[in-house]
């Protein structure tokens, strides 16, 4: 082999070795830079996670603390005209300006059939039924087909809230003379709010805005309907129609609000 191969094998040789730590610390420091972006990834995909229990942690405490209320109303057009928007006005602003406002959640539903009321209750599931229109000693008013009276019996309602009394925890009958079905629904529902007699249209709405107010205000039932009984401006009214509160076997209200405003509260 020529001098002259040799010495540019070795020239080779010597650019080769001289590369070496270059290309060592290149790759040592691309090495370096995945370590660092995996790294950099893992922290996003943890932070991603914890945003994601937080959001599905939040989403279920909503869940549990919230206390729903199915406003149901019915106002055939063959009965007197009610003012029902009047009334479910009444209690939304209640719930809006009170200090527990934010857990109520209600759902209102109108010109209510039978089928319309069975269907309602199995996709709401209320905490709390508000019925509200016409009613009779025998039972509430809801409409057929053609928007006519329809009379739905005290037995007949009780036997289909009974299905729903693990989940109702509250029923309201702002209806005339409702002190009858009220007695029989109490049997199977820890509370029930009826009336004696009859009561004006404005006094309905006065009671359903002035109790809603108190409930939503951290008060219990009973202090909450004395409440909304006392909110009747006029004596006459009163008079009238009184408000009763049914309870089953005398039970604690411990068993009701509680649990979801001591969540709320905390």
């Amino acid at each position: 082999m020529s001098t002259e191969i040799i010495t540019a094998l070795l020239g080779l040789l010597g650019v080769v070795v001289g590369a070496i730590p270059t290309y060592l610390f290149m790759r040592q420091k691309n090495l370096a830079e995945i370590e660092k972006l995996k790294a950099e990834t893992d922290k996003i995909k943890a932070e991603a996670e914890k945003i994601r229990a937080d959001f599905q942690s939040d989403k279920k405490l909503s869940s549990d603390t919230k206390i729903s209320i199915l406003f149901v109303a019915a106002n055939p057009i063959d009965t007197t005209r009610l003012r029902l928007d009047e009334e479910v006005r009444g209690i939304k602003e209640s719930i809006r300006k009170s200090s527990q406002g934010n857990i109520f959640e209600l759902e209102q539903v109108w010109s209510v059939r039978w089928d319309d009321l069975r269907s309602h209750l199995l996709r709401h599931t209320p905490d709390i039924l508000h019925i509200s229109g016409h009613g009779h000693k025998e039972g509430i008013v809801l409409e057929d087909d053609g928007g006519h009276a329809h009379l739905i019996s005290a037995d007949v309602l009780n036997n289909l809230l009974i299905l729903f009394s693990d989940k109702i925890r509250l029923v309201i009958i702002n209806t005339m003379y409702s002190e009858g079905m009220c007695k029989a629904l109490s049997q199977n529902i820890d509370f029930v709010i009826g009336i004696t007699g009859a009561v004006p249209d404005k006094q309905a709405s006065i009671f359903s805005a002035a109790f809603y107010e108190a409930l939503a205000d951290n008060k219990d039932i009973k202090s909450a309907l004395d409440f909304a009984k006392a909110s009747f401006d006029d004596k006459e009214f009163s008079e009238q129609g009184i408000y009763q509160l049914y309870s089953l076997r005398d039970m604690s209200e411990k068993h009701f609000l509680g649990k979801a405003k001591q969540k709320v509260s905390s």
